[in-house]
């Protein structure tokens, strides 16, 4: 009696691992922020128009995904997850700028105090060995 009971619990609990890992796969994309970006930029080695945009979490915490809310473009950007430092908190994205060329460097999330910082393109690694001098650095806060 005892050796079916425990059998019947291993079958649900199985079955139940099996269909939260389904439930997971088909879950949305998380929304993290929404943002006006008023210059073309480079982000996830993509460039992508001035617009608005919606900033996503997909697959995992390291993994965002930056859609522009008219389909005119989005990217899928690898990044590295640190917690935000008291007082500093702010939904906002944090640009590279050399000359005229916008990089996508970090995105803040405050809902989570969170930094993303993004891992920078080929083209974006060239411009910085080549420069001079560092970036500029451009601030785009997130709408509320």
């Amino acid at each position: 009696m005892k050796t079916r009971f425990f059998k019947t619990v291993l079958t649900l609990s199985a079955a139940m691992l099996w269909l939260t890992a389904a439930l997971q796969g088909q879950m949305p994309p998380r929304s993290l922020l929404r943002v006006e970006v008023p210059f073309e930029f480079v982000a996830g080695g993509v460039n992508l128009p001035a617009g608005e945009y919606d900033v996503l979490h997909i697959m995992n915490p390291n993994t965002i995904l930056l859609r522009n809310r008219n389909g005119q473009g989005q990217a899928v950007v690898r990044v590295l997850v640190s917690p935000i430092a008291l007082g500093e908190s702010s939904s906002k994205l944090i640009f590279n700028r050399y000359g005229e060329k916008y990089f996508l460097s970090q995105v803040w999330t405050e809902q989570d105090n969170e930094v993303h910082d993004c891992f920078k393109s080929t083209a974006e690694l060239t411009l910085a060995r080549s420069s001079q001098k560092l970036p500029e650095v451009a601030t785009v806060y997130a709408k509320p």
